[in-house]
């Protein structure tokens, strides 16, 4: 038996320091490495408990004091690593088991033999916990590698359920805490549409057709088609991908504003420059006078969008400035960069049309993971203008290698009765979307 005076996360924080830093950049494949076992423990005081206010409240800053669920009290001892597992023994010469441990801000389990659970899926007195390969309770977005299905975890360990609003987007989960992905799905007697990035079209396109931001199809805002060619679905395909990266909030405003968009089907494009790279197939115009956005190819609309944006960002002082700021920043990421986007000379002293060129690489989710991790600031500043929250839901890469992204804990679950469902289009709930802001989360979902 080999004795430590560190902790789990300790030793594994020394064990960090000397692998490879590409590893993270790898965690959408590795995260899917570990295993996932049910063990049916069934602790007879987890029902009882009572400790995460008090836990919560406790600044436990000794390296060898933890407090057990249920007991209100600290418990001085050593943690111990055996056969690549950890214990906690006690000053008695015992072993913590078969309880809920609470260790530096983190909860931890037990089993019957003292050893803590780690790496995946426990179900503990009927509920469903993840824990980490350092045995601490994962909480936040998890991509779980057993089932491929995103979930939402609280504060408390129980699965979230219903409806959620993070990041300026609405996300369901269905009564077993899993994420839609993509479809559309009936709840609050509304039967709504979703990306397949699990994302509620609400201030969004599917296809040519407008969502508000109850997620109600608004025809009002659809897209008009001029030309003979009917686009096939692939075509239309393509703007819903489009869409799926623009935030809510600026594709509303786009239709509060008055704008609309306008696709010439038989057009191959609406304009060719002589640039620096010769001539320069435009598909798009951004017309700020009569408010529209002309396009001829769906993946020329970001682009179109991305001038639009920055037409409303240059009103104010304060945010144009700090978008110029952000251009210039953005031209120093995209000159080492192999696949952010650039425009040539010839739209040189458009600073629309340059701030338009950055909101598309971000748009651009391999861009974007770029982005954050070679210039993190400048991704910061970018989300700041586009109003995307702290609170977004993580992309693959951004995940530990557990699949997880915590936000903190509090204890585990017990019984929890959660409130019913309201959706963004729940009938007769005006302050829905305004409490949804703030986290706010509800259950009772059902599918079509």
């Amino acid at each position: 038996m080999k004795q430590r005076r560190n902790s789990p996360a300790e030793a594994r924080t020394q064990k960090k320091t000397h692998t490879s830093g590409g590893r993270f950049r790898r965690i959408a494949a590795a995260m899917l490495a570990f295993g996932m076992t049910f063990s049916g423990i069934f602790p007879g005081n987890i029902s009882l408990f009572t400790a995460p206010a008090y836990a919560a409240s406790r600044d436990f800053t000794g390296p060898d004091v933890v407090c057990l669920d249920g007991k209100n009290r600290e418990v001085p001892g050593n943690w111990e690593y055996v056969g690549k597992e950890w214990r906690y023994r006690k000053k008695d010469g015992t072993y913590v088991s078969s309880q809920w441990l609470y260790y530096q801000d983190k909860w931890y389990y037990a089993d019957a033999d003292g050893y803590l659970k780690t790496d995946g899926r426990v179900k503990l007195a009927g509920h469903p916990y993840y824990f980490d390969e350092d045995g601490a309770m994962i909480t936040g977005w998890l991509l779980d590698s057993e089932d491929g299905r995103w979930y939402r975890i609280r504060e408390d360990g129980s699965m979230t359920t219903g409806w959620i609003n993070a990041g300026g987007y609405w996300y369901l989960f269905d009564p077993k805490g899993r994420l839609y992905m993509g479809g559309r799905h009936m709840a609050d007697g509304h039967l709504y549409t979703f990306h397949e990035n699990g994302r509620l079209a609400a201030g969004s396109f599917i296809r040519t057709r407008f969502y508000n931001l109850d997620g109600i199809h608004d025809p009002e805002g659809d897209m008009i088609l001029y030309g003979k060619r009917k686009p096939p679905k692939t075509e239309e395909d393509k703007l819903t991908e489009q869409f799926s990266e623009i935030p809510p909030y600026w594709v509303n405003r786009f239709r509060e504003d008055g704008w609309q968009f306008m696709w010439y089907t038989d057009k191959i494009y609406l304009s060719a420059p002589l640039t620096d790279r010769g001539i320069w197939y435009v598909k798009y115009t951004t017309d700020t006078d009569y408010k529209k956005i002309k396009f001829t190819d769906p993946e020329a609309v970001r682009m179109g969008f991305g001038e639009y944006i920055a037409s409303v960002l240059r009103r104010t002082v304060k945010e144009r400035d700090k978008m110029e700021e952000a251009v210039v920043g953005y031209d120093e990421f995209a000159s080492g960069s192999s696949i952010a986007p650039s425009l040539p000379s010839y739209f040189a002293d458009d600073e629309n049309a340059m701030a338009a060129v950055m909101f598309c690489g971000y748009f651009d989710p391999a861009v974007r993971e770029e982005m954050r991790e070679n210039s993190p600031e400048l991704a910061e500043t970018i989300e700041e203008l586009l109003r995307v929250t702290p609170d977004r839901k993580p992309e693959e890469y951004e995940l530990s290698e557990n699949g997880g992204m915590g936000f903190g804990g509090f204890g585990p679950a017990s019984e929890r009765v959660d409130s019913k469902a309201t959706g963004p289009a729940a009938e007769g709930e005006s302050g829905d979307r305004a409490q949804a802001e703030t986290g706010a989360e509800s259950s009772s979902a059902s599918t079509s």
